[in-house]
């Protein structure tokens, strides 16, 4: 049976960067998030009874309105640091919870090169040996570009590049196929939300506040959020209520 949506219900998709040993610090509160809160968070999901469900099955219900479980929620990865797959992992695994990580194709086994000014900055990433055991514990693996470019600054034929030979990297050294996409900074328009589709991904996440179908999923930053907040922002109706706050105060801005 087709489950109906009202209007404005999405379902939350949680958007992450790097879990720590720490509480982080100022500068890099944005991007990441300390074993201890991240812990709290996902048991939080469990024992309210959410449900996590795979970008996949959210892509099902955007196309083809199949069916999601109640109170449905998803969980993704941004640039793949060896700190989150040390410590988050290992929570996921214990809570049977599926996930997603992105990964920047050219830096598997390398650094954060790209983050200059944040805590992240130049932090160590996970190898191929660690993404090819994500793999087969039954993680989603997707691209995040080869570089972390900010694709709306590419020329057509970099932004294909870009798009393109990230897959075809990580294919290779995962034998897996890679079916989703994430925008490096959460920069993204219709342009390149053309090309991620001309270039045969079925989904891509986005940032906050950007929109929800399948070549750009809105996702929820919540490495910052309170107990309280948190809660409120796996709420399908948090998106609603931020659409409305951006109409009265203007577009939101991301790191």
């Amino acid at each position: 049976m087709r489950r109906v949506m009202l209007p404005g219900w999405r379902v939350p998709i949680l958007m992450y960067h790097r879990v720590t040993d720490a509480e982080p610090g100022p500068a890099d509160y944005f991007f990441s998030i300390s074993r201890r809160r991240f812990a709290q968070q996902m048991h939080s999901l469990r024992r309210l009874r959410f449900h996590i469900v795979s970008l996949d099955q959210i892509v099902d219900w955007l196309r083809r309105g199949r069916a999601l479980p109640p109170r449905p929620v998803a969980i993704t990865f941004d640039d793949g640091y060896a700190d989150t797959y040390r410590l988050a992992v290992p929570i996921l695994q214990a809570l049977r919870f599926p996930a997603t990580f992105f990964l920047v194709s050219d830096h598997v086994g390398g650094s954060s090169r790209w983050e200059a000014e944040s805590g992240c900055a130049d932090q160590p990433l996970i190898g191929w040996e660690e993404a090819r055991a994500l793999a087969r514990q039954g993680f989603t693996i997707g691209s995040h570009t080869r570089s972390h470019a900010v694709l709306t600054v590419l020329s057509d034929e970099c932004l294909r590049a870009e798009l393109l030979e990230s897959r075809a990297i990580i294919e290779r050294q995962l034998k897996t196929p890679i079916r989703f996409f994430a925008y490096p900074r959460n920069r993204t328009d219709a342009r390149c939300q053309a090309a991620v589709r001309a270039a045969g991904y079925e989904g891509a996440c986005a940032g906050d506040g950007l929109g929800y179908h399948p070549w750009c999923l809105d996702r929820v930053d919540v490495s910052h959020a309170s107990p309280a907040a948190f809660l409120a922002k796996v709420s399908p109706w948090f998106y609603a209520f931020r659409r409305a706050r951006i109409r009265v105060t203007g577009s939101l801005q991301h790191p």
